[in-house]
């Protein structure tokens, strides 16, 4: 059952059409998360698309037959499902691009986050994703300490976010069965012998903690080091408080 859900600009749908990154993601995630659009996305998507094509000399049926096949990949949004909902959005919108206003109305209705590489986004008041900065879905292996993704077999509920090229935070649900957790951690002590440097080795204590019980639980770590990165374009040595190494 699909319980994830996400909207997409015009920008997106542009970017599927002239790159890979993107519709492969799409093509990837689409039987785990329900893919938004709305209709005046699409028109808006097409009017760029025709102005791009023909500075770039790309042939505009072919850019036009690549947008309409997104379409089978995603829900439309009609306009009057989300006309209701157009004040809010503007409001939300403030001295940004009003024409926005549909995507921002739709993030609204369906209560999810919005799928964008425009920063006019940024500070709407609706959560926002970029394609290239959030990392999902883990393999098991690489996370011995995060639980099962409820939905998806073989990967874990892990994400992490990456700015300008680096990790700046990660984020996971715990694993709180102390039965699985051992299994893990003898995958890894059988990792460490076959001479992985960074596999874990059996923690007693910690196992024996689990076996008295842990609530269910999660988290997001971010460093304030990173976050100075991320902000000034400092390398880390430059932002760390006390490094090692200078």
């Amino acid at each position: 059952m699909i319980s994830r859900r996400i909207v997409l600009d015009a920008n997106i749908l542009i970017r599927a059409v002239l790159g890979k990154r993107v519709r492969e993601l799409i093509e990837q995630y689409g039987a785990e998360v329900a893919f938004f659009v709305p209709e005046l996305a699409f028109e808006e998507a097409e009017r760029h698309l025709l102005v791009i094509g023909a500075k770039r000399g790309h042939d505009p049926k072919a850019l036009l037959d690549s947008l309409d096949s997104l379409r089978p990949l995603v829900e439309t949004v009609t306009e009057e499902a989300i006309v209701p909902l157009r004040s809010a959005a503007l409001a939300r919108i403030g001295s940004r691009d009003p024409m926005d206003w549909p995507v921002v109305a739709a993030s609204l209705a369906l209560s999810c986050p919005v799928w964008t590489e425009d920063h006019d986004f940024f500070g709407a008041g609706v959560a926002t994703w970029t394609s290239a900065n959030v990392e999902m879905d883990f393999p098991v292996e690489t996370s011995p300490l995060t639980r099962h993704h409820r939905e998806v077999t073989g990967v874990v509920e892990k994400w992490d976010l990456y700015v300008r090229g680096f990790e700046l935070a990660t984020g996971y649900s715990e694993l709180i069965d102390p039965v699985v957790q051992r299994e893990r951690f003898v995958q890894q002590a059988a990792e460490a012998a076959r001479g992985d440097d960074e596999a874990m080795r059996i923690d007693e204590e910690f196992l024996r903690a689990l076996e008295h019980a842990m609530p269910p639980s999660g988290g997001m770590g971010m460093g304030m080091d990173r976050l100075l990165m991320a902000l000034t374009g400092l390398g880390i040595r430059e932002t760390i408080l006390f490094p090692l190494v200078k």
